[in-house]
């Protein structure tokens, strides 16, 4: 097993040449792969938590629940030192449970990445890398799936539905803790709880221990979450 903070570096390229290596197999890793390293090896395979094109980069399923989106799935995909851009060799989709934290999505396209990459090696065993379909990503369609900024986490409940809200107040903390400002206070948000569709407040919100509840496009949301005091004197 290799260790090493700079998988690009040429130490681990001689490794790899000593090794002799046929392919290599990246999932679930976050540094770019350069040319040079890439030359060591017949083919390199990647696979990455989202429908190539969309959502190329290191957060796709941060993307995917700030969009609200329903679904994402996994891509399988030849490496070519650009950041998830090679050609498709085989992807699938797969339903974003309502209400899970990052980490358990993180598994769920964890497990759909192992059964794709399995079948992609069994495929790379019987028939080398012409059994392998080959499929160009759509540029025109293609969208970055950055590392959330703070602008990325900061809330606007009336600008939500409540099942979105709810489902990146449980997923997000994972990726970046997400906030809002009621008045003069700040909130950071733990998860999502519940909700009432169609509910109404009395006033902007209401906070009840660390339960906060605000207003949303079709209903009222409740939210675990620590204040700014909190944080600071924990």
């Amino acid at each position: 097993m290799l260790q090493t903070c700079d998988i690009n570096a040429a130490y681990v390229r001689r490794l790899t040449q000593q090794a002799r290596c046929d392919y290599l197999v990246c999932a679930g890793y976050f540094e770019l792969l350069r040319p040079p390293l890439l030359a060591q090896f017949e083919l390199a395979l990647n696979a990455h938590p989202s429908l190539l094109p969309r959502w190329r980069g290191p957060a796709p399923l941060f993307w995917a629940l700030r969009c609200g989106a329903r679904q994402s799935g996994v891509s399988v995909h030849l490496m070519d030192g650009r950041f998830d851009h090679g050609p498709v060799v085989t992807q699938r989709p797969f339903v974003l449970p309502p209400r899970h934290s990052g980490a358990a999505l993180f598994r769920l396209a964890g497990q759909l990445a192992g059964r794709l990459l399995a079948d992609s090696l069994t495929r790379l065993a019987v028939g080398g890398p012409a059994a392998l379909h080959q499929v160009a990503q759509n540029e025109a369609a293609a969208t970055l799936a950055p590392r959330p900024r703070p602008q990325d986490v900061a809330l606007e409940p009336l600008a939500w539905d409540l099942e979105a809200l709810l489902n990146f107040a449980c997923g997000a903390p994972f990726f970046r803790t997400p906030f809002l400002r009621l008045g003069d206070e700040m909130f950071f948000v733990r998860r999502g709880i519940d909700g009432v569709p169609g509910g109404q407040l009395p006033g902007s919100h209401v906070l009840w221990g660390d339960s906060l509840l605000v207003p949303c496009r079709d209903g009222t949301a409740r939210l675990q979450v620590q204040t700014d005091k909190d944080v600071a004197d924990p």
